[in-house]
């Protein structure tokens, strides 16, 4: 159900290896009136995120609900064959220090479903780097 006041913005899915579950991601978005916006500058409206566990059966099992104030966009990344596991990347909310960093990275978050135990893991793995969420080009960089 869409909460009041809101709009389904986006819906991204990951699918287990063996296609029996699904994490679902649905990130609502705030209507903004038209008078709101100043000319020619751009504005978005608050988001809410809402991460689930589906199965082929029906069930639908909520993992999180979280505004743009507790974090950046969110992304599914893998759930586990039995559906015990579920793990999905998220930005750091806007006033988080590692925001104001160049670029924008991500921070895992794995889930056990059954107890709804969370853990973050850590955005620089060592012998490995940081991961980005994703990239951003410039026209210059996309005819190359």
């Amino acid at each position: 159900m869409v909460p009041k006041g809101y709009y389904v913005h986006l819906v991204r899915y990951q699918y287990s290896w063996n296609h029996q579950f699904r994490l679902r991601v649905v990130c609502y978005e705030t209507e903004l009136p038209y008078k709101e916006m100043p000319p020619g500058q751009p504005q978005f409206g608050r988001f809410k995120y809402e991460v689930s566990l589906e199965n082929r059966g029906g069930h639908s099992q909520m993992l999180a609900s979280l505004e743009d104030r507790d974090t950046g966009g969110i992304f599914p990344v893998a759930v586990s064959n039995d559906g015990k596991w579920a793990l999905w990347d998220a930005e750091p909310p806007l006033n988080d220090p590692v925001r104001q960093e160049e670029g924008v990275f991500m921070r895992g978050v794995l889930m056990n479903v059954d107890t709804g135990d969370q853990q973050f893991l850590p955005d620089e793995v060592p012998g490995i780097g940081r991961h980005p969420g994703y990239l951003e080009f410039d026209e210059k960089e996309r005819r190359m």
